[in-house]
């Protein structure tokens, strides 16, 4: 083990747990955000020869952790709502008013979100907005927006897999 070695895997035993807690704030699944720390830990490390930090370190990692959270909630969002669905529906549906049905009740979801909450996720999720755009158009801040998508992939992952779970039990029960 070289010099950057110790040092790396002593960073990595300081920072690990807090940025751990740090990405369960909005991903609400610690599995995920262990996964989000841990990405960030590799890409460092892949990165070690030519990265260069211009500030804290403290700070760079939590930013990084920000942003790699930020990605995999997007990349989430667009699995419940819209991108993925149609693929995890034809897996699970046999009969097409069994998925029509689920469909609806994604859409009843979504139309259930806190009124500003909804706003933000349609415009960031149908209308394809970055949240820049949607802070401008909607006037209030970037960090506004990025709360609202956070509440609305939670509120919708809740209610979603609960009605998964509700339509799974039912097709269980079919023979």
């Amino acid at each position: 083990m070289n010099d950057y070695d110790i040092e790396f895997k002593a960073m990595y035993l300081q920072f690990f747990k807090p940025l751990t807690v740090f990405s369960h704030k909005y991903t609400h699944d610690l599995e995920l955000a262990e996964d989000v720390v841990q990405n960030v830990f590799l890409s460092l490390y892949d990165s070690r020869n030519h990265l260069k930090i211009h500030s804290s370190l403290k700070s760079y990692l939590y930013k990084a952790v920000y942003n790699q959270t930020m990605d995999v909630l997007k990349r989430e969002s667009r699995k419940i709502y819209g991108m993925n669905t149609n693929e995890m529906v034809q897996e699970e549906f046999r009969d097409p008013m069994e998925e029509a049905e689920f469909e609806h009740k994604i859409q009843l979801a979504v139309d259930a979100l806190p009124q500003g909450c909804r706003n933000v996720f349609i415009m960031s999720r149908n209308d394809g907005l970055c949240n820049k755009d949607i802070s401008i158009k909607l006037n209030i801040s970037i960090r506004t927006v990025e709360t609202q998508i956070s509440k609305a992939l939670r509120i919708l992952r809740e209610r979603v897999y609960t009605i998964l779970a509700f339509v799974l039990l039912f097709l269980a029960m079919i023979p």
